[in-house]
């Protein structure tokens, strides 16, 4: 077994009552590999998820964006935490993350509500983060690219992110989006996510 396969199975069981004893005895390696397959793992989340309920990948979500993992930690221009992952291995796990956002209309049935951890994803990953210029700007044209699908689930997640997402450009991506829906005019929420104070 690989260290990304062992890697993987161990952040599978995240998704138990149990995890942070599991996380404690996870495989090690540097920062860069273990973003590596956390990446490989964000960029296959469809089929991560689909085997499990959505109670479970919900809540492995929340691992993973949360404690213990905290991943948004990893984008930080300067972390406080000494976590120094460059600028390509911050780039490929955003670029990863975006497809948990993509899998949410093959994940949950039409009309369907997603889990909280799903809305919440970007939310996590981006609040309060001192990003690179460089990667602001990759994060703004993901959430702007999910901005534009047709799922209203997955255009609420990538608002949210947006929200959340400090860069000069977000007023301007979210009138993008109201343009394209006027019945979104006015909506407080929205204008909560253009002007960045959405919680």
């Amino acid at each position: 077994m690989t260290g990304f396969d062992e890697f993987k199975e161990c952040l599978l069981l995240l998704a138990g009552e149990d995890y942070e004893e599991i996380y404690e005895s996870m495989p090690g390696g540097s920062l860069e590999e273990i973003s590596q397959w956390t990446a490989a793992i964000l960029e296959d989340w469809e089929a991560v998820a689909k085997p499990m309920i959505a109670k479970d990948h919900n809540a492995l979500l929340w691992r993973i964006a949360a404690e213990p993992f905290w991943i948004g930690q990893w984008l930080e221009a300067n972390s406080l935490l000494e976590l120094d992952l460059d600028l390509d291995h911050q780039t490929a796990l955003v670029q990863a993350a975006k497809h948990v956002t993509l899998a949410i209309p093959q994940l949950f049935a039409p009309g369907e509500p997603m889990e909280n951890g799903y809305f919440m994803w970007w939310d996590l990953l981006l609040d309060h983060q001192t990003l690179r210029p460089e990667l602001a700007d990759t994060c703004l044209e993901i959430l702007r690219d999910l901005s534009w699908r047709p799922d209203e689930r997955v255009q609420a997640a990538a608002l949210h992110g947006l929200g959340h997402l400090m860069h000069p450009g977000r007023p301007a991506v979210v009138d993008e989006f109201i343009r394209r829906h006027p019945e979104a005019r006015g909506d407080r929420w929205i204008l909560e996510c253009r002007e960045g104070t959405v919680m």
